[in-house]
């Protein structure tokens, strides 16, 4: 199976992309504020058929024992027809679901905008470190 397509022109299409078990550089509960760490793992469709590799460096905003962990993130997905740019701010919990903006791309995601939502099931909090990442998407004209 291929890796899905942005479609051409500016209609919506959705993805769903997962990682089964997300690799963080972060060993600390409570980082320092401006601590930065990376992310990386695979993607795969549903059915567990791999599509391709997701990397994230990240920068601490907010922590403490009293403050849940927030970080700045940007996001690659590095797919077979083309690379998926997204960005925003994320938080440390196991209920939390975060919203990201999609910035950019290349090859079929040229000019891709949109926004995506992730659940990561974070280690850190108790649980496998698998994350899903459902993504709207719309090709910029």
């Amino acid at each position: 199976m291929g890796a899905p397509s942005a479609s051409a022109g500016p209609a919506a299409r959705s993805l769903v992309l997962l990682s089964p078990h997300l690799r963080s550089s972060l060993r600390v509960t409570h980082p320092e504020v401006g601590s930065s760490s990376m992310l990386t793992g695979d993607i795969t469709d549903e059915t567990g058929a791999k599509l391709g590799q997701f990397h994230a460096t990240r920068v601490v905003l907010e922590s403490g024992p009293t403050t849940e962990l927030t970080h700045l993130d940007h996001h690659v997905f590095r797919l077979a027809d083309g690379t998926l740019l997204g960005s925003g701010v994320s938080t440390r919990s196991r209920s939390v679901v975060d919203s990201f903006a999609v910035t950019g791309g290349t090859g079929v995601y040229a000019n891709a905008r949109g926004t995506y939502r992730v659940r990561h099931d974070d280690w850190h909090m108790g649980g496998d470190g698998s994350c899903r990442f459902d993504i709207d998407l719309t090709k910029g004209n």
